[in-house]
């Protein structure tokens, strides 16, 4: 290494101060669909179980077109380092169009595919009709989140998350108000149980887009590079180009979702009960992760930078620092779920019949197996996000299908049905799959950072 304990620590410190406030704006947003988990839960697990269903089937989408969003970290980040601000206009207006545009389309996907594929797994005529109803009513957030993302990712190169942040915790409030108001008949509102969940979900979507529009558009310092205003410059990054960076990023997403999706799947034949509780885990795991983003955000951005600026010790303290208060931060936040797991079962689910203290027993077993990975998770997210940030996002997205379609799917189902672990299996299969994919990371980053030429 060509820098000193003293210069990486102090580069931990940089890395933590963007951190805390991007972390921060995630972690409000995971909290808005963790409000929503505990709402269902109050109103029992047959509706814990159908929204899980439909939000299982909606975040492959919604990831796949989130990669637009990403991709803004890394370009706009390069062309911040370059001092290219009309790259970084460009990339991130033709960025949010895309992305836009996809969510609309990933909606209608979404709603006409929802009965065909719950069919095919075999749920019950009226499980389907209520996810059906869920799924319906909650799809039209997607290109919302996706607008909302892209310019949370545009806030992050600019150096100033907070006002998105800020953003985030209003609209947790409002979310929170309206879910307990339209799921029980609060406050006027009519009583509408799921859909009304939906509902409120959807509507602060909308809400969140319209507002962070106003910000960026007219407020500083983001109004200064007229993101939303068409200036007639050549179109330097074609849509092709953006595609070829963006779609490896959401495929990455997509992979890791569709191996819980799958998960969820094959703990669902186990009963409802079983599937209840890792729902809960899953969400537990979501706001792990998701509070882990923000320093992976700071990492792609930070190394996308210096790249730019052609830099090559920023390239790799900004990665290792990051990459350190990851395993850090995931591997405490493991262990601080299991120390208080059953706090947590009970918190999630009120009832006090026999399912809900079999679904609390399970919820306990699983964040045992989930603190045991969580910190192979961090350091995979932040190795990843590091590559991703040099430009390398296909390497990247080849090593998760390795670690995640040949070993990890496979390894799940042989766990869960032919071993004692039985639905438990799918988590330790996840374990081994981080495991496996950060060994893959470490070797792909080595030979990345030997052939910088600067």
């Amino acid at each position: 290494m060509n820098f000193s304990l003293q210069e990486f620590f102090e580069d931990c410190i940089k890395t933590i101060k963007p951190a805390f406030f991007i972390s921060l704006t995630f972690m409000s947003q995971a909290l808005i669909i963790t409000t929503d988990i505990v709402m269902l839960g109050w109103l029992g697990i047959e509706m814990l179980a159908a929204a899980g269903y439909g939000v299982r089937l909606y975040m492959p989408l919604f990831l796949f077109v989130l990669g637009t969003a990403l991709c803004i970290m890394v370009l706009a980040g390069r062309a911040m380092g370059a001092k290219d601000y009309d790259g970084l206009r460009l990339v991130v207006r033709k960025l949010l169009c895309l992305g836009f545009c996809l969510g609309v389309a990933a909606s209608f996907i979404l709603i006409f595919s929802i009965r065909p594929i719950m069919t095919v797994f075999g749920g019950t005529h009226t499980l389907i009709n209520m996810t059906e109803g869920y799924v319906f009513l909650f799809a039209f957030s997607l290109p919302f989140m996706i607008f909302c993302a892209g310019l949370r990712c545009f806030m992050i190169v600019v150096g100033k998350p907070s006002p998105f942040m800020y953003v985030s915790f209003m609209l947790l409030v409002v979310n929170a108000f309206l879910d307990y108001g339209l799921a029980f008949g609060h406050f006027g509102l009519p009583e509408m149980g799921l859909n009304g969940i939906a509902i409120s979900s959807t509507f602060v979507s909308f809400i969140n887009a319209i507002i962070l529009f106003v910000i960026c558009k007219y407020t500083a310092p983001f109004k200064q590079y007229k993101i939303f205003i068409n200036t007639g410059q050549a179109q330097i990054y074609k849509t092709v180009a953006l595609l070829k960076i963006a779609l490896p990023m959401s495929a990455k997403l997509v992979l890791e979702t569709l191996f819980y999706s799958i998960g969820f799947f094959i703990v669902g034949s186990f009963g409802a009960v079983y599937l209840a509780g890792y729902q809960i885990v899953y969400q537990i795991d979501t706001n792990i992760f998701l509070f882990g983003i923000g320093a992976s955000s700071a990492i792609s951005t930070r190394v996308a930078y210096n790249i730019g600026a052609k830099n090559s010790k920023g390239v790799k303290l900004s990665a290792l620092s990051g990459v350190f208060i990851l395993a850090i931060w995931s591997g405490f936040a493991g262990i601080l779920s299991f120390t208080y797991a059953q706090e947590i079962a009970e918190f999630f689910i009120r009832n006090t019949g026999q399912a809900s203290i079999e679904t609390h027993a399970i919820i306990v077993k699983m964040l045992f197996v989930l603190m045991l990975y969580q910190a192979f998770h961090g350091m995979n997210l932040g190795i990843a996000s590091a590559i991703d940030g040099m430009g390398h996002t296909g390497s990247t997205m080849k090593l998760f299908i390795i670690s995640i379609i040949f070993v990890g799917i496979p390894l799940a189902y042989v766990l869960s049905y032919y071993t004692d672990l039985g639905a438990i299996g799918v988590l330790y299969a996840t374990g081994v799959s981080m495991a496996l994919n950060l060994i893959l990371l470490i070797g792909m980053w080595i030979k990345n950072i030997k052939e910088l030429n600067y």
